[in-house]
């Protein structure tokens, strides 16, 4: 995907994530979000797919060391920062930095990100993974806004999926390919086509970031 193009991505993604949170209640803010989260948490930890753009930036590197998206997904599957606990606690801490106002934090969180995205062209950067160039990057962020904004609403409106509103088409689209790209690294493929043409189904809980 081209740079211009990620970045149309992002940032429409971003909009459509800040939008989500802020319909989250005054009064929502300690109920249930996902896993061990309360939606404070959550919305915390999707701060940190804007958050970490700015920092990346400001971080730049000299050499690429991850070619794609995918390959960020997959190194970072193995590295201890990556550790559950650690990524809990890092969603506490988030949620607890975006203050009394949460949803007027997490947008300028997202316009810190879009400033240093628009200060720049395509250059290297730091991720908690490996160096990568920026377009790249941000195709992980799209993925996580897209994976955790569903996840606020979902814990929005657990029954009444109906009532989710979807992300941009474009990054659904996005999300999608790179979760059946890391299917396929995984060689879990051939079993991610039988479900999705309705002949066989994947085990319990699967997830091609395990």
């Amino acid at each position: 995907m081209e740079n211009r193009t990620i970045t149309e991505t992002f940032s429409q993604t971003a909009e459509w994530c800040a939008d989500t949170v802020s319909q989250v209640p005054s009064s929502a803010w300690s109920a249930h979000g996902l896993g061990e989260w309360d939606l404070r948490a959550l919305v915390g930890h999707t701060s940190r797919a804007l958050s970490t753009v700015t920092r990346a930036i400001t971080t730049p590197a000299a050499t690429i060391e991850l070619e794609s998206a995918e390959a960020y997904f997959q190194t970072a599957s193995l590295i201890s920062g990556t550790d559950p606990n650690a990524v809990r606690d890092r969603g506490i801490a988030a949620g607890d930095e975006l203050g009394d106002d949460p949803a007027t934090q997490f947008r300028t969180v997202l316009e810190a990100a879009l400033a240093s995205i628009r200060s720049v062209d395509n250059p290297i950067v730091t991720s908690v993974a490996g160096a990568m160039t920026l377009s790249q990057y941000l195709r992980t962020r799209v993925f996580e806004l897209v994976v955790h904004g569903l996840d606020i609403q979902t814990a929005l409106t657990p029954t009444s999926l109906d009532a989710i509103t979807p992300p941009p088409e474009a990054a659904l689209r996005e999300a999608l390919t790179i979760t059946q790209n890391l299917a396929i690294l995984r060689g879990d493929g051939q079993q991610l086509l039988f479900t999705l043409t309705g002949r066989k189904s994947l085990p319990a809980n699967y997830s091609v970031l395990a």
